[in-house]
């Protein structure tokens, strides 16, 4: 179980991302329907629309899962395993395991490059080769 310090700090971050949650859903403006005479910027408001609402359902998801590890804290739940009910599940440490290396991997790579490796049809070992 996790000592009191650190539940603490948990509590503090989870308390300050809800913050920025909340405040988040506050401004709807970008949601209105604006009408114009040029089709290309009826597009681009319509595009720039579907991607607020995308980027809402997320933070609605997020805002979520924060509400509910705060419940998980109050009620001294939190850390502890939903499926096995163990605060060393095995599980829970491959899948902390594999965020890190995913995270190592995508602070050593910009966007771009991965761009350009998702559209190669080849590795890039065997590029130089050609």
């Amino acid at each position: 179980m996790k000592g009191p310090t650190e539940i603490r700090s948990q509590r503090a971050a989870l308390e300050q991302k809800l913050a920025e949650l909340t405040a988040g859903f506050q401004d709807r403006s970008g949601l209105a329907i604006e009408n114009s005479a040029d089709i290309l910027d009826t597009i681009r408001m319509a595009t720039d629309r579907d991607v607020l609402v995308q980027s809402m359902n997320i933070n609605a998801q997020v805002l979520s899962d924060v509400r509910e590890a705060l419940t998980r804290l109050d009620n001294g739940e939190y850390g502890v395993c939903e499926d096995c009910d163990e605060a060393t599940c095995q599980v829970r440490h491959m899948m902390l395991e594999v965020r890190q290396a995913i995270a190592e991997v995508l602070d050593n790579r910009s966007l771009a490059a991965m761009r350009d490796a998702d559209n190669d049809d080849f590795p890039v070992e065997l590029t130089s080769q050609i």
